[in-house]
């Protein structure tokens, strides 16, 4: 059987660390991650209190039942290094390295992970990030995410807004195959029309069923479609649950049993993996 390797993560919601306001609510959003953000959703004047901010929430525990990442600035600018101070006086359950190029770009923080909890997700949102995908997925074990900066890659690569996801397809399914083979999550990237909430959830079973793990928001109205998108429905669980039971019930009778048909599909071991997964899930998310 294979085992559930994360926690899940399909809302990963974007917070400016500078917006206190915005934090007061987080404790009632149904949210799986948080990205608080330290770079692009930060002015250069609120940067340093948007740190100590950050440290001050973090180490207040309110949000611990939720995954907690820190989006750093690049250290290639006095922001990015004065970052490292996040790291020294608070444990996220991860940061996110922004403009991540090759795998040094990810090696170079693992000596600053003086605990063993903070892991390591990168920005996927450069042309060198898509063809250096699997290198750097495979170049950490601290590395357990990749995140795709969908708005940086779209300006990289030249794309318009009507061919914009098509012009990315290639770069999603190159990262999610690294991903895949390195078992770590790949979370898609935002979407940037709030009102627009049709699109939105068209994007979310995009991805959903590409098999990504989840996507990035940038507004709590965005996570109630995204957790349901990317949630087994009833139906699926239903299915599951009934493939797990008819082929436990064959193998009592016939423990070599190979394959059994389920409602005139026929299913084999690899059908019943995928559904034992599909049930822990559920168990994780306590559906």
């Amino acid at each position: 059987m294979e085992e559930i390797l994360h926690r899940p993560r399909r809302s990963v919601l974007y917070v400016p660390g500078s917006n206190e306001k915005a934090h007061s609510k987080i404790p009632t959003l149904d949210v799986d991650a948080l990205i608080y953000d330290l770079e692009d959703a930060v002015a250069p004047a609120a940067k340093d209190q948007a740190r100590l901010t950050i440290i001050s929430l973090v180490n207040s525990n309110q949000n611990s039942k939720k995954e907690q990442v820190v989006r750093l600035n690049s250290d290639d600018n006095e922001f990015g290094k004065k970052d490292y101070e996040v790291l020294e006086k608070c444990e996220p359950d991860a940061i996110l390295i922004p403009k991540v190029n090759a795998p040094e770009d990810v090696l170079k923080y693992v000596p600053y992970l003086q605990n063993k909890k903070t892991m390591i997700w990168a920005m996927m949102e450069t042309p060198h990030a898509i063809i250096n995908a699997n290198d750097i997925a495979s170049c950490s074990k601290k590395l357990n995410c990749f995140v795709m900066g969908t708005n940086d890659l779209s300006k990289e690569l030249d794309l318009n807004d009507v061919m914009r996801r098509t012009g990315l397809e290639t770069s999603i399914l190159t990262c999610l195959i690294a991903a895949k083979a390195n078992k770590i999550s790949l979370i898609d990237g935002v979407y940037n029309n709030i009102k627009d909430a049709k699109g939105f959830e068209e994007e979310c079973k995009y991805g959903s069923g590409l098999g990504l793990d989840g996507k990035t928001l940038i507004h709590p109205s965005q996570v109630d479609i995204c957790n349901k998108v990317y949630s087994p429905s009833d139906d699926e669980i239903n299915d599951a649950e009934k493939i797990v039971l008819t082929y436990e019930e064959a193998r009592k009778e016939n423990p070599k049993v190979g394959v059994i048909i389920v409602d005139g599909k026929q299913i084999e071991e690899l059908h019943v993996i995928r559904a034992r997964k599909l049930l822990a899930f559920k168990n994780l998310l306590g559906k």
